[in-house]
């Protein structure tokens, strides 16, 4: 990723010009830059050294593209209703710095120093937020959970697009991220991400929306991959599918994002990370569902 993402020579001037133009300050939107730092808002100055070199760049660089914060209140108010307060902390460290892709190169995730939250599980959420086609990087100067980052995903793109993304289904994309990592505690990091997936894939493409079928469907998923979940996991992970069946995703834009992470999810089973065919299955699922978002979008 780090190949694409390091276009900086013709860039660099013709910001920094613009910028110029504008006066000091973060990088708008009506400029349509197509990269953007954004920066945990209580890092120290020693600590966005390290971020930024993590990210494969400086300060000056950073800058030059433009840069903006995500605070510790952002983070709760995005998730405030679905994680503990320990969990979130006090502080907001994790940084991110997303690129936007070409139209068919789909979602990709780097991480580095973050130990809650897995590049599938940002990649999941991010596709029920409406993001597409982007590559992003997720660091932080220590090992953090990286909840935090979910929230400056979203303020990093929406700067960099200049457009918001619908408020209900970012705050489903944050329910989502933390079931997926509750689930980890229990699971396992990919198997979790996995598991959600599947869930998701078969809802949406059965159309399923009553509750019991739902639930139904949550536990024969879950048996097919010798799970056992509580009842309390299965009504945790209903209330999370309720909710997506209600987003008004887009066929086309959600076949599209899909398709990259079901090669994700393929590449995680190819370097041995998984139960053998566990992943093979997820990604079948996708290879369907994304059959049927097409046939739906063109009718």
């Amino acid at each position: 990723m780090k190949q694409k993402i390091r276009r900086r020579a013709l860039a660099l001037a013709v910001l920094t010009a613009v910028m110029a133009l504008m006066g000091a300050g973060v990088a708008r939107a009506d400029a349509e830059y197509t990269e953007i730092v954004c920066l945990g808002n209580d890092l120290s100055a020693s600590q966005k050294t390290t971020v930024l070199d993590l990210m494969g760049l400086t300060y000056e660089e950073a800058e030059a593209i433009g840069i903006v914060n995500v605070t510790i209140e952002d983070e709760r108010s995005l998730l405030g209703d679905y994680i503990s307060a320990d969990k979130i902390g006090s502080r907001s460290l994790s940084s991110v710095y997303i690129e936007q892709g070409a139209s068919t190169e789909g979602i990709q995730v780097e991480t580095h120093n973050i130990t809650y939250v897995t590049s599938a599980m940002y990649t999941n959420a991010m596709i029920t937020a409406g993001i597409e086609n982007a590559y992003v990087t997720v660091a932080a100067p220590t090992k953090v959970s990286g909840t935090a980052a979910l929230a400056g995903i979203y303020k990093a793109y929406e700067t960099m697009v200049g457009e918001e993304l619908e408020p209900e289904a970012k705050s489903v994309a944050g329910q989502e991220l933390i079931t997926t990592a509750d689930l980890a505690d229990y699971l396992g990091s990919d198997e979790a991400a996995a598991l959600i997936a599947e869930i998701k894939a078969t809802v949406l493409d059965k159309a399923i929306t009553d509750p019991d079928s739902i639930r139904q469907s949550i536990r024969d998923i879950a048996a097919s991959q010798n799970i056992t979940l509580t009842d309390e996991q299965v009504e945790q992970i209903l209330s999370l599918m309720q909710r997506l069946a209600q987003l008004d995703l887009d066929p086309q834009k959600l076949a599209n994002q899909l398709t990259n992470l079901q090669q994700t999810l393929q590449g995680l089973e190819d370097a041995g990370k998984a139960t053998q065919g566990f992943f093979a299955r997820v990604t079948q699922f996708f290879v369907n569902i994304g059959q049927w978002f097409a046939n739906l979008f063109g009718r």
